[in-house]
């Protein structure tokens, strides 16, 4: 999130909401309605953990006596009087939606703001000139707010966390002084005008913090590490290229597919992936697309529909209902001119095979009840059987839950090796992890091919163990 604007654009919003000033919090707050990361939806998320910490009253939430509402109420009444928002529901894990409902004033000034580079910085919630030695404590204090999600880690990701959040910022501001225009200039291209916004905002609040902090999942059900603060882990992968060249990045390819086809013994999958078939490009074709050449004469539609495919893809493995797929993907295809893209997509005889498994899967998981990862962490099934014996909604949720814990566990797993061999010099760096892939900064060249081989060993060893059919892909950006 941006922690920095232009002096004209925080005195404007300090004469527009005066009230702002009886309370230091209230300038976070206001901070976080501006800048905050919206969701797929367009929602802006205010839950209890994001208005305790604003407040300072982390200690009451984790003790349960902390009331959000009441804070709202009193940021309603000195500052934002057109602010609403929803309800929430802890048992469901739903989180208030906020609404400030701002003016077109402010909003034709925020839009404005979003892309202005040129005028010298200021704190947003300070006032403060901006400076590299004030940026370092700034990124210090979100470090140390980022680590108060640890406690909701597993204990197999800890290590990671620890390790990403405590990198040294010398490696991005290197890559990131030396590539930010370049970058920038690309995003300022950008067709699509709500892309666009979103992409030259995310680069303005690298230019902020410069490192990305990661955080464990809250629900606590999986391994994997997400991002705390908006940073290149948010950019586009052609824009995250362009920002972090001379790195080198490495991905484990078709990673849960592969993983699925060995634990669930999926002779198809298997088969596909043993042929060096690759999944995206057999989806393009089977719409009648050539995926090599709509790369390169229309990068944006290739990536939008490529990630339609993969979130779906994901979603038929993990349990959604073959209504929804359909569903999902006709209205997504629909923007790109594809119509009746979900049955077409659910037709592909791959996706058709991996709908059955899965239920089968779900249904032998379902009626033993429990599950173990590659960890040894017992994992348990929720929720009840409906009057026909079938899995109730919550049951069924449980059951999607496991099976995709069961996989990223997996995929930690393989990768964690490379964990140690950073830990154990400074040749390299890991800068940025992706869950099935992770990028490098070398500080050695000279024993940079060893370093690769070594890196390349460790994951092969682990995926020759396990006999899942992928391997680790590499590239320099």
């Amino acid at each position: 999130m941006r922690t920095t604007t232009s002096k004209v654009f925080r005195d404007i919003i300090q004469a527009n909401y005066p009230g702002l000033d009886k309370n230091p919090t209230y300038w976070s707050f206001m901070r976080f309605l501006l800048f905050g990361s919206m969701t797929k939806d367009g929602e802006l998320l205010i839950n209890e953990w994001r208005l305790s910490t604003t407040e300072g009253k982390l200690h009451l939430l984790n003790h349960k006596n902390y009331c959000g509402k009441d804070f709202l109420n009193k940021f309603k009444v000195d500052v934002l009087p057109t602010l609403k928002w929803s309800n929430w529901d802890y048992k469901k894990g739903k989180a208030r939606v906020a609404y400030p409902n701002f003016s077109t004033e402010i909003l034709e000034l925020l839009d404005k703001e979003i892309v202005n580079i040129k005028e010298s910085r200021v704190y947003f919630e300070t006032g403060l000139k901006f400076s590299r030695k004030r940026q370092k404590v700034d990124l210090e204090l979100m470090r140390e707010e980022a680590q108060t999600y640890f406690e909701f880690a597993k204990p197999e990701s800890l290590e990671l966390l620890d390790y990403m959040n405590n990198l040294p910022t010398n490696s991005f501001s290197k890559v990131i002084d030396a590539n930010f225009d370049e970058t920038w200039i690309a995003a300022s291209k950008l067709k699509d005008k709500l892309s666009r916004s979103v992409q030259v905002d995310i680069l303005l609040s690298i230019k902020d913090n410069l490192k990305p902090l990661y955080k464990p999942s809250v629900t606590g059900n999986t391994v994997r590490v997400f991002p705390f603060n908006k940073s290149i882990l948010m950019l586009r992968r052609d824009l995250r290229k362009k920002l972090c060249k001379g790195w080198y990045e490495f991905d484990l390819a078709n990673s849960q597919l592969a993983i699925i086809g060995k634990t669930w013994e999926v002779n198809e999958v298997q088969q596909f992936l043993l042929s060096n078939r690759k999944i995206w490009v057999e989806l393009f074709d089977h719409f009648g697309m050539d995926a090599a050449k709509l790369k390169i004469q229309d990068s944006d539609k290739y990536e939008a529909i490529k990630k339609v495919f993969k979130d779906n893809l994901y979603s038929t493995i993990y349990g959604m209902y073959d209504q929804n797929v359909i569903k999902d993907v006709d209205i997504r295809l629909e923007t790109w001119g594809l119509t009746k893209g979900g049955k077409q997509f659910v037709s592909y005889p791959l996706i058709n095979t991996l709908f059955t498994v899965r239920e089968e899967r779900m249904e032998t998981l379902s009626k033993v009840g429990t599950a173990k990862t590659i960890f040894g962490k017992y994992l348990k099934v929720t929720g009840a059987f409906n009057k026909k014996g079938q899995p109730d909604l919550d049951r069924r949720k449980s059951l999607r839950s496991i099976l995709a814990e069961q996989a990223q566990a997996v995929e930690l797993y393989i990768l964690l090796p490379i964990l140690d061999l950073a830990k154990c010099t400074n040749d390299f760096q890991i800068t940025l992890w992706q869950h099935d892939g992770f990028s490098v900064n070398f500080t050695s060249t000279g024993r940079k091919d060893r370093w690769i081989s070594r890196i390349l060993e460790s994951v092969n060893q682990r995926v020759s163990e396990l006999e899942v059919v992928t391997k680790l892909e590499f590239a320099k950006l």
